[in-house]
Protein backbone atom coordinates (compact mmCIF):
# COMPACT_ATOMS: atom_id res chain seq x y z
CA UNK A 1 0.00 0.00 0.00
CA UNK A 2 2.84 2.40 0.84
CA UNK A 3 4.40 1.88 -2.58
CA UNK A 4 1.05 2.49 -4.25
CA UNK A 5 0.58 5.82 -2.46
CA UNK A 6 4.11 6.96 -3.29
CA UNK A 7 3.68 6.01 -6.94
CA UNK A 8 0.24 7.61 -7.19
CA UNK A 9 1.45 10.96 -5.84
CA UNK A 10 4.29 11.08 -8.35
CA UNK A 11 2.10 9.79 -11.19
CA UNK A 12 -0.38 12.60 -10.59
CA UNK A 13 2.42 15.18 -10.37
CA UNK A 14 3.93 13.95 -13.63
CA UNK A 15 0.82 13.47 -15.73
CA UNK A 16 -1.80 15.64 -14.06
CA UNK A 17 -5.00 14.99 -12.19
CA UNK A 18 -8.56 15.52 -13.35
CA UNK A 19 -10.58 17.32 -10.67
CA UNK A 20 -13.48 14.92 -11.14
CA UNK A 21 -11.36 11.78 -10.94
CA UNK A 22 -12.25 9.49 -8.08
CA UNK A 23 -9.77 7.42 -6.13
CA UNK A 24 -10.77 4.15 -4.60
CA UNK A 25 -8.43 4.90 -1.74
CA UNK A 26 -8.32 8.39 -0.23
CA UNK A 27 -4.90 8.30 1.37
CA UNK A 28 -4.06 11.86 2.43
CA UNK A 29 -5.67 11.43 5.86
CA UNK A 30 -3.65 8.28 6.40
CA UNK A 31 -0.48 10.19 5.56
CA UNK A 32 -1.36 13.07 7.90
CA UNK A 33 -2.04 10.61 10.72
CA UNK A 34 1.18 8.71 10.05
CA UNK A 35 -0.66 5.44 9.42
CA UNK A 36 1.29 5.22 6.16
CA UNK A 37 4.96 6.26 6.22
CA UNK A 38 6.42 7.16 2.84
CA UNK A 39 9.91 7.67 4.24
CA UNK A 40 10.11 3.87 4.32
CA UNK A 41 9.91 3.76 0.52
CA UNK A 42 12.29 6.40 -0.79
CA UNK A 43 13.20 8.42 2.29
CA UNK A 44 10.90 11.45 1.95
CA UNK A 45 8.79 12.21 4.99
CA UNK A 46 5.01 12.35 4.64
CA UNK A 47 4.64 16.13 4.84
CA UNK A 48 6.82 16.62 1.78
CA UNK A 49 4.80 14.19 -0.32
CA UNK A 50 1.51 15.59 0.95
CA UNK A 51 2.61 19.01 -0.28
CA UNK A 52 3.40 17.63 -3.73
CA UNK A 53 -0.06 16.09 -3.95
CA UNK A 54 -1.66 19.34 -2.73
CA UNK A 55 0.15 21.25 -5.48
CA UNK A 56 -1.10 18.76 -8.07
CA UNK A 57 -4.62 19.30 -6.72
CA UNK A 58 -4.10 23.06 -6.96
CA UNK A 59 -3.08 22.80 -10.60
CA UNK A 60 -6.11 20.62 -11.36
CA UNK A 61 -8.37 23.18 -9.69
CA UNK A 62 -6.68 26.02 -11.61
CA UNK A 63 -7.13 24.27 -14.97
CA UNK A 64 -10.77 23.51 -14.20
CA UNK A 65 -11.49 27.12 -13.19
CA UNK A 66 -9.74 28.44 -16.31
CA UNK A 67 -11.91 26.22 -18.51
CA UNK A 68 -15.00 27.55 -16.76
CA UNK A 69 -13.74 31.13 -17.05
CA UNK A 70 -14.06 31.55 -13.28
CA UNK A 71 -10.45 31.46 -12.07
CA UNK A 72 -10.15 33.60 -8.94
CA UNK A 73 -6.49 34.68 -8.80
CA UNK A 74 -6.54 35.86 -5.15
CA UNK A 75 -8.06 32.53 -4.08
CA UNK A 76 -5.37 30.65 -6.02
CA UNK A 77 -2.64 32.68 -4.34
CA UNK A 78 -4.17 32.08 -0.91
CA UNK A 79 -4.22 28.35 -1.56
CA UNK A 80 -0.62 28.50 -2.75
CA UNK A 81 0.50 30.57 0.23
CA UNK A 82 -0.95 27.99 2.62
CA UNK A 83 1.04 25.21 0.93
CA UNK A 84 4.19 27.34 0.88
CA UNK A 85 3.81 28.02 4.59
CA UNK A 86 3.61 24.32 5.38
CA UNK A 87 6.69 23.64 3.26
CA UNK A 88 8.63 26.41 4.99
CA UNK A 89 7.65 25.08 8.40
CA UNK A 90 8.63 21.57 7.36
CA UNK A 91 12.05 22.69 6.14
CA UNK A 92 12.60 24.59 9.38
CA UNK A 93 11.74 21.47 11.39
CA UNK A 94 14.47 19.52 9.58
CA UNK A 95 17.09 21.96 10.84
CA UNK A 96 15.71 21.99 14.37
CA UNK A 97 15.92 18.22 14.76
CA UNK A 98 19.18 17.60 12.91
CA UNK A 99 21.19 16.59 15.97
CA UNK A 100 21.23 13.22 17.75
CA UNK A 101 19.71 11.34 14.81
CA UNK A 102 20.42 7.92 13.45
CA UNK A 103 22.05 7.78 10.03
CA UNK A 104 18.71 6.59 8.59
CA UNK A 105 16.99 9.69 9.96
CA UNK A 106 19.78 11.86 8.56
CA UNK A 107 19.37 10.30 5.12
CA UNK A 108 15.61 10.87 5.31
CA UNK A 109 16.10 14.51 6.22
CA UNK A 110 18.52 15.09 3.34
CA UNK A 111 16.11 13.44 0.92
CA UNK A 112 13.07 15.23 2.34
CA UNK A 113 14.81 18.60 2.05
CA UNK A 114 15.31 18.12 -1.68
CA UNK A 115 11.72 16.97 -2.22
CA UNK A 116 10.43 19.96 -0.25
CA UNK A 117 12.52 22.50 -2.17
CA UNK A 118 11.44 20.92 -5.45
CA UNK A 119 7.84 21.23 -4.25
CA UNK A 120 8.47 24.96 -3.80
CA UNK A 121 9.64 25.09 -7.42
CA UNK A 122 6.57 23.11 -8.51
CA UNK A 123 4.31 25.51 -6.60
CA UNK A 124 6.02 28.56 -8.12
CA UNK A 125 5.40 27.13 -11.61
CA UNK A 126 1.69 26.71 -10.89
CA UNK A 127 1.37 30.21 -9.45
CA UNK A 128 3.72 32.20 -11.69
CA UNK A 129 4.39 30.15 -14.83
CA UNK A 130 7.25 28.06 -16.14
CA UNK A 131 9.77 30.75 -16.98
CA UNK A 132 13.19 30.01 -15.46
CA UNK A 133 13.63 33.74 -14.86
CA UNK A 134 10.85 34.05 -12.28
CA UNK A 135 12.47 35.22 -9.01
CA UNK A 136 10.76 32.55 -6.91
CA UNK A 137 12.00 29.88 -9.31
CA UNK A 138 15.55 31.21 -9.50
CA UNK A 139 16.05 31.17 -5.75
CA UNK A 140 14.58 27.73 -5.19
CA UNK A 141 16.37 26.09 -8.13
CA UNK A 142 19.69 27.36 -6.80
CA UNK A 143 18.84 26.01 -3.33
CA UNK A 144 17.75 22.66 -4.72
CA UNK A 145 20.87 22.31 -6.86
CA UNK A 146 23.08 23.05 -3.85
CA UNK A 147 21.26 20.41 -1.80
CA UNK A 148 21.55 17.87 -4.63
CA UNK A 149 25.29 18.49 -4.92
CA UNK A 150 25.66 17.96 -1.17
CA UNK A 151 23.66 14.72 -1.17
CA UNK A 152 25.73 11.55 -0.67
CA UNK A 153 25.98 9.78 -4.02
CA UNK A 154 24.29 6.61 -2.80
CA UNK A 155 21.10 8.62 -2.17
CA UNK A 156 20.87 10.24 -5.60
CA UNK A 157 18.72 7.38 -6.91
CA UNK A 158 15.98 8.47 -4.48
CA UNK A 159 15.49 11.94 -5.96
CA UNK A 160 14.46 11.39 -9.59
CA UNK A 161 11.34 13.57 -9.39
CA UNK A 162 12.96 16.53 -7.58
CA UNK A 163 15.97 16.32 -9.89
CA UNK A 164 13.69 16.59 -12.92
CA UNK A 165 11.60 19.41 -11.47
CA UNK A 166 14.61 21.53 -10.53
CA UNK A 167 16.53 20.59 -13.67
CA UNK A 168 13.76 21.61 -16.05
CA UNK A 169 13.89 25.10 -14.56
CA UNK A 170 17.68 25.38 -14.62
CA UNK A 171 19.24 28.50 -16.06
CA UNK A 172 21.69 28.14 -18.93
CA UNK A 173 24.53 28.42 -16.43
CA UNK A 174 23.13 25.60 -14.29
CA UNK A 175 22.48 23.03 -17.00
CA UNK A 176 25.95 21.51 -16.93
CA UNK A 177 25.82 21.32 -13.13
CA UNK A 178 22.83 18.99 -13.37
CA UNK A 179 24.52 16.87 -16.04
CA UNK A 180 27.72 16.68 -14.01
CA UNK A 181 25.88 15.38 -10.94
CA UNK A 182 24.81 12.30 -12.90
CA UNK A 183 28.19 11.77 -14.54
CA UNK A 184 29.90 11.91 -11.15
CA UNK A 185 27.47 9.47 -9.56
CA UNK A 186 27.88 7.07 -12.45
CA UNK A 187 31.66 7.35 -12.16
CA UNK A 188 31.34 6.53 -8.47
CA UNK A 189 29.63 3.27 -9.33
CA UNK A 190 26.25 4.12 -7.81
CA UNK A 191 22.94 3.27 -9.55
CA UNK A 192 20.95 6.07 -11.13
CA UNK A 193 17.65 4.33 -11.80
CA UNK A 194 15.31 6.69 -13.68
CA UNK A 195 17.62 9.70 -13.49
CA UNK A 196 18.93 9.32 -17.04
CA UNK A 197 15.31 9.40 -18.21
CA UNK A 198 14.84 12.55 -16.17
CA UNK A 199 17.82 14.13 -17.88
CA UNK A 200 16.29 13.28 -21.26
CA UNK A 201 13.11 15.09 -20.20
CA UNK A 202 15.11 18.07 -18.99
CA UNK A 203 17.11 18.24 -22.24
CA UNK A 204 13.87 18.10 -24.23
CA UNK A 205 12.36 20.99 -22.30
CA UNK A 206 15.57 23.02 -22.51
CA UNK A 207 15.54 22.58 -26.29
CA UNK A 208 11.90 23.59 -26.49
CA UNK A 209 12.50 26.56 -24.22
CA UNK A 210 15.44 27.72 -26.31
CA UNK A 211 13.43 27.41 -29.52
CA UNK A 212 15.64 24.68 -30.91
CA UNK A 213 12.94 22.19 -31.89
CA UNK A 214 10.43 23.96 -34.14
CA UNK A 215 9.34 20.77 -35.88
CA UNK A 216 8.04 19.16 -32.67
CA UNK A 217 4.40 18.21 -32.50
CA UNK A 218 2.13 20.73 -30.74
CA UNK A 219 1.27 20.31 -27.10
CA UNK A 220 -2.39 19.48 -26.57
CA UNK A 221 -2.52 19.16 -22.79
CA UNK A 222 -3.41 21.83 -20.26
CA UNK A 223 -0.55 21.54 -17.79
CA UNK A 224 2.12 24.22 -17.72
CA UNK A 225 4.57 21.96 -15.90
CA UNK A 226 7.79 21.63 -17.93
CA UNK A 227 8.19 17.89 -17.35
CA UNK A 228 4.60 17.20 -18.45
CA UNK A 229 5.02 19.32 -21.58
CA UNK A 230 8.33 17.65 -22.45
CA UNK A 231 6.99 14.14 -21.93
CA UNK A 232 4.02 14.88 -24.16
CA UNK A 233 6.36 16.14 -26.88
CA UNK A 234 8.46 13.00 -26.46
CA UNK A 235 5.40 10.77 -26.65
CA UNK A 236 6.02 9.40 -23.19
Amino acid sequence: MTTYVWSDILRCACFGLKPSSSHSFQYLNYLEEGRIRLDRVMGCRNWGMIAIREITDLEAWKIDMQKRGTLDIPVMYRKGTAIESRLTNGLSSLKEHSSAQTYIDQDCDLTTEIYAISAQIYLAIILWGNSPHTPAVRVTVASCLAAIKALPQHLIIRIAFPFCVAGCMASDEEKNDFRTVLYNVESGGFPLGMLWNCLDIMEEFWMMRDGGKPDSKPVTGNSGCPWTIAMERMGT
